[in-house]
């Protein structure tokens, strides 16, 4: 039925979009806003009164919308902080999104896929012709969002680099149509979790490349979380679980010592005798005048409700104690019961490997929890692994 259709284009647009690609930097974000919340009511509206079934809700979604609920009042309204009308607006699709059936989710996430395997094709040309020194045009842009006064983007058209003066931030290191090739990681090491880190299909090798190229701390994590997951599952190893194994091999040698010292620096060489563990590393990316800050303000009432939307831009807020400082303990206990609702929704085994995944992302990259993004992958994530029970339950029987 093409309401279904267009309804599941809607929902992959959203996403996408919710993902911050270049093309929101350059158009007004009221424009998005407006969009997505006409195009979602409506559709919203046509599914309950065309599809059978299409609306779909249950005791766990209405769990999940209760918790979205009380993270838009503590996250975006002034009864706790500043209001940000903009982070509350782009909420109401995903509250209407939760109420879709499973099956309208999952093709939804089929033309998201899509989307960005495209991306990832003209990410992976582009990154050839850059190592070949083969010149492209390009125009420059400079957001306000970018901390560094000095970094700027250059976009090609499908792809575009984030520089810092006139060194290659994300060239080598593929950045796609995102603001950061840590950010483009770690969304595709999230597609890679949706589809049980199967390489067997084309697409997901293109992901997996593509993914091995942003150099993404995160998104090496992610896959070693997938390789816990298939054993733990599986209990042995697989072919197709050795894969990426090889490809880090084969990148690394045939790049040359440009990418050997690319891959040292970004995950190995933090990994020293002082930083022998995870939360080692993150801690290493941060100023010590930041830790003994964060370690004062953790002594404060402060603690627990946070500093807010605050303007002091020297303060790194990108790991876990960034989500402290800005909305404290009660902000990050919100954020983990709505993953969890969303999350158990699915066998315990898979819920561990996304939560796994999340705990990650919130530890390396706090600040994309503040929108809908990772929550919207989450939900999706577990839409698609319920659709592929019911295909596997409908073939037994």
């Amino acid at each position: 039925m093409p309401i279904v259709k267009i309804s599941a284009i809607n929902v992959a647009l959203y996403l996408f979009i919710c993902l911050n690609p270049y093309i929101k930097w350059l158009l007004p974000n009221e424009l998005f806003y407006g969009f997505f919340i006409l195009t979602t009511i409506s559709l919203t509206f046509l599914i309950k009164k065309n599809v059978k079934n299409g609306i779909f809700i249950n005791y766990q979604k209405k769990q999940i919308v209760f918790y979205l609920f009380i993270f838009i009042i503590y996250f975006t309204t002034p009864v706790f902080h500043d209001l940000r009308w903009g982070h509350m607006v782009w909420q109401i699709p995903f509250l209407l999104i939760l109420f879709y059936d499973d099956i309208i989710i999952t093709r939804g996430y089929f033309y998201f896929k899509k989307i960005m395997v495209w991306i990832a094709i003209f990410a992976l040309i582009f990154w050839v012709l850059k190592l070949l020194h083969i010149p492209i045009p390009y125009f420059s842009y400079k957001p306000s969002f970018r901390y560094n006064p000095d970094d700027y983007y250059r976009i090609y058209g499908p792809v575009i680099s984030l520089y810092s003066e006139d060194i290659a931030v994300g060239e080598l290191r593929i950045t796609g149509v995102f603001a950061e090739p840590g950010h483009y990681g770690i969304y595709l090491g999230l597609l890679l979790a949706i589809e049980k880190f199967n390489f067997k299909n084309i697409e997901n090798k293109i992901l997996l490349i593509t993914g091995v190229l942003t150099f993404s701390t995160a998104f090496f994590g992610i896959l070693v979380l997938g390789y816990i997951h298939h054993l733990i599952k599986e209990r042995r190893i697989t072919k197709n679980i050795i894969l990426p194994f090889i490809l880090i091999v084969v990148i690394t040698v045939i790049a040359g010592d440009v990418i050997k010292e690319l891959t040292y620096g970004r995950v190995l060489k933090d990994v020293d005798t002082k930083n022998n563990a995870i939360m080692s590393i993150v801690d290493s990316r941060i100023s010590e005048r930041f830790l003994t800050d964060f370690d004062d303000f953790s002594k404060t009432s402060k603690v627990f409700t946070g500093l807010g939307y605050f303007d002091q831009e020297d303060i790194p807020t990108t790991n876990w104690r960034g989500l402290i400082y800005r909305f404290g303990i009660i902000g990050l206990f919100i954020i983990l019961l709505l993953i969890i609702f969303i999350i158990r929704r699915v066998d315990i085994l898979y819920a561990l490997l996304l939560f796994s995944i999340a705990i990650l992302i919130l530890s390396h990259r706090s600040y994309l929890l503040y929108t809908p993004s990772i929550y919207v992958l989450l939900f999706m994530a577990t839409s698609v692994n319920l659709q592929q029970d019911i295909s596997k339950n409908s073939i037994i029987v």
